[in-house]
């Protein structure tokens, strides 16, 4: 078996939950496109139901930890739910490459906010929560960015305070938020302006 062949075949058993699990139960249809001999596609399944179960499962809890960090108060919002939408995305999105972890966390929130069709117990405003935490990755993904957005509220206590008060509710002084970058390689600028007037 060729290297390349079995780098691409391991890449796959450990990211890829079902082709692993398709792996397990029948290791020669699994395997077809990439003709492995009967002996070599059974050695696979080995793999894929023992070491390389464990090592998947690793590598999927990292990649979970790494959205979580990149979306922190909407993990917050949504607690175990989180992970359960988390679960139905991995396998429908394989990041890969430099700043692949940013590139799974943006895809993730457009499935939250798009795709995702189990009811979530939340609070009416959790949107408003991903849709805050969106700009600044796309920003952080973009060679140069720039997006303005009004909110009715005091955003920034809300998301500040998410996770930390049952009670947490959207009220306050209204807000004009703003994130750019303004070349490849420069600063996220994420900045709060409180407007005097605000129309109706």
């Amino acid at each position: 078996m060729e290297l390349e062949t079995t780098q691409t075949l391991l890449a796959r058993l450990y990211t890829d939950q079902a082709f692993r699990e398709a792996l397990i139960v029948d290791p020669q249809s699994a395997t077809r496109q990439y003709g492995l001999s009967e002996e070599e596609a059974s050695q696979f399944a080995d793999i894929a139901s023992g070491p390389g179960q464990s090592f998947a499962q690793a590598l999927f809890r990292k990649r979970f930890g790494q959205i979580a960090s990149k979306l922190p108060a909407t993990r917050r919002i949504l607690g175990r739910q989180f992970w359960e939408a988390f679960t139905k995305f991995a396998g429908s999105y394989n990041p890969k490459g430099i700043g692949r972890h940013l590139y799974d966390a943006i895809a993730f929130s457009s499935f939250l906010a798009n795709d995702y069709r189990k009811p979530l117990v939340a609070p009416e405003w959790w949107k408003l929560i991903l849709e805050y935490e969106r700009p600044g990755l796309l920003a952080g993904a973009s060679p140069v960015y720039f997006k303005l957005r009004f909110y009715r509220h005091d955003i920034l206590s809300l998301y500040n305070g998410v996770g930390t008060d049952g009670a947490n509710q959207y009220t306050g002084r209204p807000q004009l938020v703003v994130w750019c970058r303004f070349s490849p390689g420069g600063k996220v600028w994420h900045r709060h302006f409180f407007p005097r007037y605000w129309p109706d």
